[in-house]
């Protein structure tokens, strides 16, 4: 009975050290406001000792890891032309007047005002599909700004001439804007996992080395973010056992030293 009690308690310190070799998942981001045209760079650090050490590891304890970088491409938009419709009648209005001619005197008439609208469309473009560009380790990703286009509403019209008389109808001739805007902007993202360069750059000294740069156009990054793996058994001198594991480890070892002495002065009783 003595060594069944001794194997459970070797059983529940091998489910202790299991428990503690279990990946444990971290994450650490930084925000950024940094504007970059074509050409520039910046170099950055991100240093997860501190992480590290709440867990009692060392940097030696990363397995893994991905990098994010999110960033933010707004249009520029120059002036690209427009296109301009023909007059098209919009609405008419009867209205009676009265016409006086010489030799022939007045008379009563019914006449038709037309009013008649042209649409403008107003383009401005933005060519440029910004592009950003991250290198972690010997890995290189990039992501372009995708393309979109939107119409603005018409505005109010406004007169341009007004043709015919007021005896036989007045023609009024007006045209209304609207703006047209297309090009590449909107979010930038880029991921990567890190590569074995740069789990050796980060496990070195628990500080990841990045460079972001502008392939093409201009762009806001807004946050560099590292998620990564630690194995808490794979720290070597940096772990710290948990005291949990001390205590069963203690228990384990005095049971089996009290079953060896049970054992050593047991005699057996004669038939």
């Amino acid at each position: 009975m003595a060594f069944k009690k001794v194997l459970a308690g070797v059983a529940v310190l091998i489910g202790a050290a299991s428990a503690q070799a279990a990946p444990i998942s971290l994450s650490t981001t930084l925000a950024l406001g940094d504007h970059l045209h074509l050409g520039q760079n910046k170099s950055l650090q991100l240093n997860v000792n501190s992480l590290l050490a709440g867990l009692g590891l060392g940097s030696s304890s990363i397995t893994s890891g991905t990098l994010t970088v999110l960033g933010d491409s707004q249009g520029v938009f120059g002036f690209a032309g427009f296109d301009a419709s023909g007059y098209v009648q919009t609405d008419s209005n009867q209205r009676a007047t009265r016409v006086c001619l010489p030799f022939l005197g007045c008379r009563n008439r019914t006449v038709t005002d037309t009013y008649n609208t042209a649409d403008m469309t107003m383009h401005y473009m933005d060519m440029v599909a910004d592009t950003m560009r991250v290198r972690v380790g010997n890995s290189v990703g990039s992501d372009s700004a995708d393309w979109h286009e939107q119409y603005g509403d018409y505005g109010a019209a406004k007169q341009d001439f007004v043709l015919g008389t007021n005896a036989t109808g007045l023609h009024y001739y007006s045209h209304r804007n609207r703006d047209h805007q297309g090009g590449y902007s909107g979010a930038l993202s880029v991921n990567l996992a890190l590569d074995a360069v740069a789990l050796g750059d980060l496990g070195s000294d628990g500080v990841l080395g990045l460079n972001i740069w502008s392939a093409l156009g201009h762009f806001d990054i807004n946050s560099v973010r590292l998620d990564f793996t630690v194995e808490k058994s794979g720290g070597g001198s940096t772990d710290i056992p948990l005291p949990g594991s001390l205590l069963l480890t203690g228990l384990g070892l005095a049971a089996l030293a009290r079953s060896r002495r049970v054992s050593e002065n047991f005699t057996p009783l004669s038939k």
